[in-house]
């Protein structure tokens, strides 16, 4: 579906009220049936009756108060040169949809359905990539392209803007997610890069508005957002304490593969990879098959091919056309409205008549 102008401003401000975090503003929108223009007639009595929302969400409306905002964010698109896309539209990351706390509006730049490859990856790590964290980007980037995977990442020094140069470097697609609002591009010396992605049919996005800097407390939150959008994540040199942990953390509890590329015991950067392995927190990964062979990801057949119809039994149909990416059993319950045993039977009769292929992370994908 596509939202007008004046949707989008109201899930702005639903999203900027006090007391309403992402989780709850996805139960708000739920209860006005996912129509944003019922968001501003509701009152605080009707709110305060919404299973799982706060009660100083109903206290804290303030719709009036933050619409001229909203409005302003709309007109900051325009002049900077972005697109916002909400949740309810088809562009929007489709796998992002899924994590409990989406932001109900992107803000981007370029090609935003670009994350809503059949496959895709985060490849992250450290600001401070050795010569050994280039050398395996490098070749994990390349083989990843070359088997039709998307690469997305955060734009950073480092790991991160390897992993975007040599997806581009060997005709890949590539994505970012920013930690800042569109009016600026941090750092700026990745300003060239960016505008080559978007060039070669990537995107940057964002769900900070205008106006917001790169603050050191938004990468974090931002890392969950590249988690969100992916099918596994990629950890190639990253310290203990570094912002790769976080986005490996994100992925634990997004029920995501993450893979670490070994490095010495001695080395700062492979510190937080082989921590992760330690933990049973990641899978060691020493040549790309080894991520082709955990996901079931054919590396000689590109995932950019047109897919097959299902020309049988027309009871497939409510999930089939669901699977133009991956998805969990959970995710087809949700989609399709029924019960987790009517899609585990569903699902297992496609599977014995070789339609669908059962990936790690009990998630189903066309075969």
């Amino acid at each position: 579906m596509k939202v007008s102008t004046e949707e989008i401003a109201s899930l702005l401000c639903l999203q900027k009220q006090p007391g309403v975090g992402l989780i709850s503003a996805r139960k708000i929108l739920a209860a006005c049936d996912n129509k944003p223009a019922a968001l501003q007639h509701l009152t605080a009595a009707a709110i305060s009756n919404i299973d799982g929302v706060s009660v100083n969400a109903a206290k804290g409306w303030q719709w009036e108060d933050h619409w001229d905002w909203a409005q302003q964010q709309l007109e900051d698109c325009a002049k900077y040169g972005a697109e916002a896309i909400t949740i309810l539209e088809d562009d929007y990351p489709q796998r992002l949809k899924f994590i409990p706390d989406a932001p109900l509006v992107l803000f981007y730049r370029g090609n935003i359905a670009a994350a809503n490859a059949e496959r895709t990856i985060a490849v992250v790590g450290t600001r401070n990539i050795t010569e050994y964290g280039k050398q395996c980007t490098h070749r994990f980037c390349e083989a990843l392209v070359q088997a039709g995977v998307r690469v997305i990442s955060g734009l950073a020094y480092g790991v991160d803007t390897a992993a975007h140069q040599q997806t581009m470097a060997h005709g890949g697609i590539t994505g970012a997610v920013l930690g800042h609002g569109l009016q600026t591009l941090y750092p700026p010396n990745n300003k060239k890069l960016a505008s080559a992605m978007l060039e070669k049919e990537g995107f940057v996005c964002t769900e900070f508005p205008f106006g917001t800097g790169p603050e050191r407390q938004n990468f974090p939150t931002r890392n969950r957002i590249v988690v969100g959008m992916c099918d596994a994540v990629l950890v190639v040199e990253t310290a203990v304490k570094g912002g790769s942990m976080v986005t490996a953390s994100f992925a634990q509890q997004y029920n995501k593969d993450v893979f670490t590329v070994p490095g010495r015991i001695t080395d700062t950067y492979s510190a937080g990879g082989l921590e992760l392995v330690k933990h049973n927190l990641a899978l060691v990964c020493t040549s790309p098959e080894d991520i082709f062979n955990e996901m079931a990801w054919n590396p000689m057949q590109a995932a950019t091919q047109p897919q097959r119809k299902l020309l049988v039994d027309d009871r497939f149909e409510s999930v089939w056309h669901h699977l133009e990416i991956p998805k969990t059993i959970d995710e087809l319950c949700a989609l399709t409205g029924k019960k987790q045993s009517e899609i585990n039977a569903l699902v297992t009769e496609m599977e014995l008549e070789g339609w669908v292929t059962l990936l790690p992370g009990k998630r189903v994908c066309k075969a």
